[in-house]
């Protein structure tokens, strides 16, 4: 019994975690979408690759702002995207460069590629102009396979872009912190205090160790129906694989019935952040100093002293919490909840005895 108090203790101390995670990650998300996060570091590392000239004309060209809408920078490009685009930048200044043929645009082969890179005027920094012209001298053993060049180009891309996405997250993981500390200073979610609470008060725990239950059994029933969801538009976009209209309509319902789940969700969320009495906000946050028959000056001050410890300690640890995400603690709450699930609760061997025993 002792250990499944502790266990509920900690999946309810964790599902709070987990309500604050989501809103840390939600201000995080809105901040980067506001700053432009993404689509900048993308940006600068363009330019500081290929050079300001090329790399303006390349974040310009038509395939790459075809991505977006007119008023918005592309924060992510595919590699084939970026390949493609950047080779018909070098392509079409080799081509402005010499004599006009009939007037007519002729797209570019294994050897006017070949051709074009070799040119002077070849705008590629140098590193990559020599790197694109090896893979050249190696495909001609292949017989001069020019995707094997595009492949090559994707990939020295999608490396780079590996790197790129590691200097955003480092950048995202300060915004991350200064989040964490202002939810967590916002809503005084205090872990120390946050214990002590579900510690002394089992109802309110049972109540968060239910909804983290639900939460969880909803997350499987959403992911369930996703994949039915997208089963169904699978088979029914092949026109060999005709459903009777019967079992369409039962898909489609139960697809749709659990897909409501997640209001059930929302409903559990809300009630977990406003109904359940939790030590939250700072309204009589600060404890009354009550002296002792006898008690000096002394003790007050260690009473404040021992209080604001406690509470700076309880709140960096909600922010040092937090700043593990949502997905995180979600994850955690799922291995609790089925380590809990994993035997029967002592009311559910009660009832059981009941069914059995005659009246």
């Amino acid at each position: 019994m002792q250990n499944l108090t502790v266990l509920n203790l900690a999946i309810g101390l964790f599902f709070l975690y987990f309500l604050f995670s989501v809103i840390a990650s939600a201000v995080v998300e809105g901040l980067a979408q506001m700053r432009d996060l993404r689509s900048r570091h993308l940006h600068q590392w363009v330019k500081d690759t290929l050079g300001d000239a090329l790399g303006d004309a390349l974040l310009q060209h038509g395939l790459i702002k075809g991505l977006t809408q007119t008023s918005r920078k592309a924060d992510y490009i595919p590699a084939k995207v970026f390949a493609s685009a950047l080779l018909d930048l070098v392509y079409t200044k080799y081509r402005a460069s010499m004599p006009e043929q009939d007037g007519a645009y002729v797209a570019y082969d294994f050897y006017r590629l070949e051709a074009a890179l070799l040119d002077t005027g070849n705008p590629l920094p140098e590193d990559l102009k020599r790197y694109l012209i090896q893979a050249l001298e190696e495909s001609k053993s292949l017989g001069g396979q020019l995707e094997l060049i595009k492949k090559r180009l994707e990939a020295w891309y999608e490396d780079a872009m590996n790197r790129v996405g590691g200097t955003y997250k480092k950048t995202a993981r300060y915004t991350t912190w200064i989040v964490a500390i202002v939810v967590t200073l916002a809503a005084n979610a205090d872990t120390i205090a946050l214990s002590r609470y579900l510690e002394h008060n089992p109802n309110v725990t049972s109540q968060l160790v239910d909804a983290a239950t639900q939460a969880v059994r909803d997350s499987l029933l959403i992911q369930q129906a996703t994949f039915n969801l997208d089963k169904l538009v699978t088979e029914n976009s092949d026109s060999s694989a005709v459903k009777r209209d019967s079992v369409l309509r039962a898909e489609i319902k139960n697809t749709f019935a659990a897909l409501r789940v997640k209001k059930a969700l929302s409903d559990s969320l809300y009630a977990v952040a406003y109904n359940m009495g939790l030590p939250l906000g700072w309204d009589h946050a600060v404890p009354s100093y009550q002296p002792a028959t006898g008690a000096c000056g002394c003790h007050k001050f260690w009473f404040y002293t021992k209080w604001a410890m406690l509470k700076f300690v309880g709140l960096m640890l909600t922010a040092l919490a937090l700043t593990l995400g949502a997905p995180f603690w979600f994850d955690m709450i799922n291995k609790l909840v089925n380590i809990r699930s994993s035997g029967n609760k002592p009311e559910d061997e009660a009832a059981k005895k009941a069914r059995v025993l005659p009246t």
